[in-house]
């Protein structure tokens, strides 16, 4: 009883200053105090669950990374640095709750792949053709921070079947979402602030021959495109070998509206994240059905590249386009850019330094050929501004950590914990293809899902041991 009024005493008082302190910021109509405000008890409980389920600020990281986009065309805000604080919490939780055996999984090909990279970019810094700690900062956190310590945070605190299931359904449920977000853009239209985003300047690769290219909440259609094909391969190989049969339809349902959201963003490069089903199909140690699967990828590639079926329907006539690029002018455009980028960097081994391209590029060195020539590709993006040495070191540290997982891979005995562990890596590697025709892996949310995804792969063997138990 005592313990009830004690909460009464403190809670009453509270409520009551807190709802005064609104009624004066709305009569004074201060909108972001009013915002701050009401979200200070979400905030509070968010701390709170952090420090209590250190895991639970990687589930938060991983939600967040689909919204963020799209709400900076509503508010205003600096959301990446929001995410930045979140995953500094999820980061000191973690550490204050993790013990010897957790920091063991640490020791690995894939955190010493990216451990490697990220001190490569650190290094940048001293790039004598590094244009400031500023556009560095902002820029090194895609290019490698993200990467690594959501990689690090993944072994720390997803220890369990049941949590992989969580990731799963958060990854699945979010792009069927977009999917069907994409759908209402498609058939009903945009909205007040999509239209105002695209007046800005998003228009000029967003409507084409009077078509528009669907983005969803993303940052642009190239990054739902690419995220959309992510997300089907991986479902529809996932619902190849399911433990149950909802699950099956389940996987299936995502499979299918997300690819059909990446055929409507008009994102051709998208299309090459599919050629990781073969990496699959190898993973699977089966030759039937790499035959069949080879044999379905050659027929979609002989029906797109030598046949003009379907050439009514503007989504896949976009589509064809990817596979006859000698007739594509943008990708000659690039081929001609990368021709420039040549030429600017051959006595430049490391590159222009981090944030010299780009949007950071444009926002601290406006004017400079770095900043105005489009990189496009992220391969072309690292080489820009890494130089030479970067991008061969960032190749040799991503075959390292595949190479690494696939052996991981080959040798689990649980047949469904190997299909979705195949299906995280099969999805990964598409990504990897795709990234030559757009920086798909350094925005959100392919960035978050890529890293969890290769940082899972390295705890297939946990899983098969600890059956739902959490591994101390």
């Amino acid at each position: 009883m005592n313990t009830i009024l004690n909460k009464k005493t403190l809670t009453i008082p509270v409520l009551a200053l807190l709802a005064f302190a609104l009624a004066w910021l709305v009569s004074i109509g201060n909108i972001p105090a009013i915002l701050g405000l009401v979200s200070f008890p979400f905030v509070v409980y968010t701390i709170f669950m952090l420090f209590n389920r250190p895991e639970s600020g990687l589930i938060l990281v991983l939600i967040l990374c689909f919204l963020i986009n799209g709400l900076s065309r509503y508010v205003s805000l600096q959301f990446s640095l929001f995410i930045d604080g979140v995953i500094l919490a999820a980061a000191i939780a973690a550490f204050f709750h993790s013990g010897y055996g957790d920091y063991q999984r640490l020791a690995n090909v894939t955190i010493g792949s990216l451990g490697l990279w990220t001190f490569y970019t650190i290094m940048e810094i001293f790039n004598p053709e590094s244009i400031g700690i500023l556009p560095w900062f902002y820029a090194v956190r895609s290019v490698s921070f993200y990467l690594f310590v959501i990689a690090i945070l993944t072994l720390l605190v997803f220890k369990t079947k049941k949590q992989l299931q969580i990731f799963f359904v958060i990854w699945f449920v979010c792009g069927i979402l977009s999917a069907l977000y994409g759908m209402k853009q498609a058939f009903i239209g945009l909205d007040a602030a999509e239209k105002a985003w695209l007046a800005n300047g998003a228009a000029k690769q967003h409507l084409l021959f009077g078509k528009l290219r669907i983005f969803s909440f993303y940052s642009d259609a190239g990054q739902f495109g690419a995220f959309m094909s992510f997300t089907s391969l991986t479902a529809l190989i996932m619902a190849v070998r399911a433990e149950t049969y909802k699950l099956k339809v389940f996987y299936l349902v995502t499979g299918c509206l997300t690819g059909y959201g990446m055929l409507i963003s008009g994102t051709r490069g998208a299309l090459f994240v599919y050629i990781g089903a073969m990496v699959y199909l190898l993973l699977d140690k089966n030759f039937k059905t790499f035959s069949i699967g080879l044999f379905i990828l050659g027929s979609i590639f002989f029906l797109l590249r030598f046949t003009y079926l379907g050439s009514g329907n503007y989504n896949i006539q976009r589509m064809r386009s990817a596979v006859k690029p000698k007739d594509d002018a943008s990708f000659q455009v690039r081929l001609e850019n990368q021709k420039k980028f040549g030429e600017y960097l051959k006595d430049k081994p490391f590159g222009g330094g981090i944030g010299s391209s780009g949007y950071w590029g444009q926002r601290f060195n406006p004017g400079s050929f770095l900043a105005k020539t489009p990189t496009d590709s992220w391969y072309v993006r690292i080489w820009a501004e890494t130089g030479k040495v970067g991008l061969i070191l960032h190749i040799l540290t991503l075959g390292g950590i595949f190479v690494h997982g696939f052996i991981m891979i080959i040798n689990l005995k649980d047949k469904f914990i190997k299909q979705k562990l195949s299906a995280i890596y099969a999805g990964c590697f598409g990504v990897l293809i795709a990234n030559y025709g757009n920086q798909v892996i350094g925005q959100f949310p392919t960035m978050v899902v890529f890293s969890m995804g290769i940082a899972i792969i390295c705890m297939g063997k946990l899983y098969e041991k600890e059956n739902n138990v959490e591994i101390s």
